[in-house]
């Protein structure tokens, strides 16, 4: 990204929610996204599962995540995705838009997860069947959220949240600092 006063070179900033340029010291703040997304533009080596665009680094309140410049989609780490629900779940679950069952097609897509390039699994986030229909790689732990996916499952179901949350902690991956997509865990075979 280059700097809107001087056309330089702007870094990302330690904290990853702002550009800083270091030619004429200005900043840039950039606008969340719909689903509170801030891309920061560096780019990732794995490609988006949904349109091949390369995808980039991206925080949401500060968590790493992967985004699409592209089509918008998230690429999120499982332990991340629920620390990133846990941060940003509302009080109590928004009925503003009330969620529809999916159309069928949706159960039928096929995505291969870019870091392990497998097939991904597809299945209603929740379990529920007329919940959002998410993808994801068990065996790297990854979540595929397409465009508008993140912000309509943090105002879903707050409770589920909380749930999610406590098996997190007892499973000891609520601290991770960087998207560190797992390429399966030792001893683990791909199915």
């Amino acid at each position: 990204m280059n700097c809107n006063q001087c056309g330089a070179p702007m870094m990302v900033d330690q904290s990853q929610l702002y550009f800083h340029c270091n030619y004429c010291g200005s900043n840039l703040f950039p606008d969340p996204n719909q689903d509170g997304v801030i891309l920061t533009d560096e780019d990732s080596a794995h490609p988006c599962p949904a349109c091949k665009t390369a995808l980039v680094s991206a925080r949401f309140e500060g968590i790493p995540i992967l985004s699409c410049p592209g089509c918008h989609g998230n690429l999120i780490d499982q332990g991340k995705l629920l620390l990133i629900l846990r941060l940003a779940a509302p009080e109590k679950a928004d009925c503003a838009e009330p969620l529809h069952p999916p159309e069928r097609s949706e159960m039928q897509r096929k995505l291969c997860c870019p870091v392990c390039k497998g097939k991904m699994e597809t299945y209603p986030y929740a379990g529920s069947v007329d919940m959002i229909i998410i993808q994801g790689c068990a065996h790297c732990r990854l979540i595929w959220l397409d465009f508008g996916e993140l912000s309509k499952i943090i105002h879903s179901a707050p409770p589920l949240h909380e749930r999610a949350w406590i098996e997190l902690e007892e499973d000891g991956r609520g601290d991770q600092d960087e998207f560190t997509p797992r390429s399966g865990r030792s001893g683990e075979k791909r199915r």
